[in-house]
């Protein structure tokens, strides 16, 4: 694991969307990962449908309509 000489920075959009970046300029590439704050606890009058784990899955398997691919460069 590499040791960063920058402090994670945070971030929060107009959208309310939170970024947490932190430089690392060790290697010539960029990283992204994205969480979400919810899951079958937030799923309220709905909870038991699974629709945050269909969310999830379409972001990793696509859809019939999309591709994996599709859905991440949206």
């Amino acid at each position: 694991m590499s040791s960063s000489l920058h402090k994670p920075q945070l971030f929060t959009l107009s959208n309310g969307l939170t970024l947490i970046v932190e430089e690392d300029h060790t290697l010539p590439v960029a990283a992204v990962n994205a969480c979400c704050g919810t899951g079958l606890l937030h799923e309220g009058k709905y909870l038991g449908s699974g629709i945050s784990h269909m969310l999830e899955h379409m972001f990793f398997k696509g859809t019939a309509r999309r591709a994996q691919e599709a859905l991440c460069k949206r």
